[in-house]
């Protein structure tokens, strides 16, 4: 039987932020061992993903620019699903939770806000049951989402 030798590394955002937007680096490659970085490695794949789309949108003439905002957000969910689907980043269904939450909070009838909560909430477990994140991380996030979601009801 042979076991997986993992290297232990520390990298500047910057670092990993060249090797993400070059594909160099995805975010099934590694896996983040504390919050602080796990937040920065997000915020990093967030940024990547909207310098692709803004890339897409300005190469694409035929793709108008959208003004309402739930029709801006919608439209980053499908290319979020598209890049989830690809890499299974638990990141990147973080990133989808967390628009979907934003249109439950928009002006919007009630039950289609009812059921961008109830995508939001789908989403985030993806992002919680990833086998990339330890017991004690999951753990942590379950109790902080029985917050967020009890003090929002």
């Amino acid at each position: 039987m042979t076991t997986k030798t993992l290297v232990n590394i520390s990298i500047t955002p910057n670092t990993l932020a060249e090797l993400i937007e070059s594909d160099s680096l995805h975010g099934v490659d590694f896996q983040c061992l504390d919050l602080a970085s796990k937040k920065i490695v997000c915020e990093l794949f967030l940024s990547c993903l909207k310098s692709k789309m803004n890339t897409y949108l300005n190469e694409e003439e035929a793709v108008p620019c959208p003004t309402d905002k739930q029709e801006v957000l919608l439209m980053a969910i499908e290319y979020l699903r598209i890049q989830y689907e690809t890499l299974q980043n638990p990141c990147v269904a973080l990133y989808i939770s967390r628009y979907y939450r934003l249109l439950s909070l928009l002006n919007i009838a009630s039950n289609i806000k009812e059921s961008y909560a109830e995508h939001s909430q789908s989403w985030l477990n993806r992002h919680i049951k990833s086998p990339t994140y330890s017991l004690k991380l999951q753990n942590e996030l379950n109790q902080y989402v029985q917050i967020e979601f009890n003090s929002a009801a």
